[in-house]
């Protein structure tokens, strides 16, 4: 609360002072891969169970020598073939916790082993939560990859947030809407989290994505109706709004950047005799600039153009 408030104090003082693009509009943005973690950590907390016997398993196999050389063995014996062993994972990232259990899925079948093998293992889970696990980790697969995506550091991200969000929205959605999903009470929560996050965020994602000369307001227009229905129209005219005012702006400005460059400079070589015969081309060129319509031609040329293709190999900064 503390930090919303000092953003909206800082927001308007700014915007008093004519200093934020869009009034401010965009000030503050959310951590998109906060916001999946957040979400993600909702579904954790429901698998606490199964959680704490993977933990334990994975403590109980580690703690000594011979039994590490036991579980190999009957790894071994099972025909489990996997470079890693179960491991531990860290609580501040959901992620890990996620790897965690999708690596204990794989030695299934050792776990139950050893639980015949040897009594003092008593922290196998039982089938029921093996099959909650298994759902539970094909939903939060989806959260993973774009989690990997989107914490990218050798690429643009930006254009990505959106393609990202919206996959792990339509996946909640979507075991929602499952007739006979075995963890509807787990849903529901998640849902209402990133439901929170994408109301705030989803004008400011939509602003990056039509960036992106392969999608444009086409990707909007194409995936809006399927799932906002009737509200889509006015979404989409909102965002084609937002955008024309902040291309115009930034068109101003960079108008007066130009200007101002053109009439700084060493006097000696910027500034013209009276009698100069270039003088009125000059002014009548100075004229014609100021009489164009802010952000019309190239916004219109950049619609006008049509989508680049999709390929794996694209890189928006070569484009």
């Amino acid at each position: 609360m503390l930090l919303t408030n000092l953003v909206t104090m800082l927001r308007k003082n700014l915007v008093a002072r004519n200093m934020l693009m869009g009034k401010g509009k965009f000030f503050y943005q959310r951590c998109v891969a906060h916001i999946l973690n957040l979400v993600c950590q909702v579904g954790i907390d429901y698998l606490d169970p199964v959680l704490t016997n993977i933990c334990e398993t994975a403590k109980f196999i580690r703690v000594t020598a011979n039994r590490k050389e036991a579980f190999a063995d009957i790894v071994k014996q099972e025909g489990i073939s996997c470079e890693k062993s179960p491991c531990l994972d860290v609580p501040t990232g959901w992620n890990s916790t996620f790897t965690m259990i999708n690596l204990a899925l794989r030695y299934r079948r050792a776990f139950d082993a050893l639980e015949r093998q040897d009594p003092q293992y008593t922290y196998a889970p039982s089938a029921a939560e093996w099959d909650e696990a298994k759902a539970i980790c094909k939903l939060l697969r989806v959260f993973y990859e774009a989690t990997k995506v989107i914490s990218g550091s050798k690429y643009p991200i930006a254009n990505l947030y959106f393609q990202q969000m919206w996959q792990a929205k339509e996946a909640l959605d979507k075991e929602a809407s499952r007739e006979g999903s075995p963890f509807p009470e787990m849903i529901k929560p998640m849902q209402k989290k990133l439901d929170k996050y994408w109301k705030l965020s989803w004008l400011a994602l939509s602003i990056h994505v039509i960036l992106d000369p392969r999608f444009k307001f086409t990707y909007l227009e194409f995936w809006f109706p399927q799932v906002l229905g009737s509200s889509a129209v006015t979404k989409i005219a909102r965002v084609k709004e937002i955008f024309k005012e902040l291309f115009e702006e930034y068109a101003k400005l960079n108008h007066s950047e130009t200007t101002q460059t053109q009439q700084g400079g060493d006097d000696l070589d910027m500034e013209m005799e009276s009698n100069d015969p270039l003088l009125d081309w000059d002014r009548h060129l100075s004229s014609q600039i100021s009489s164009i319509s802010v952000g019309s031609s190239e916004l219109d040329a950049y619609w006008l153009k049509p989508l680049i293709a999709l390929t794996e190999n694209f890189y928006i900064l070569d484009w």
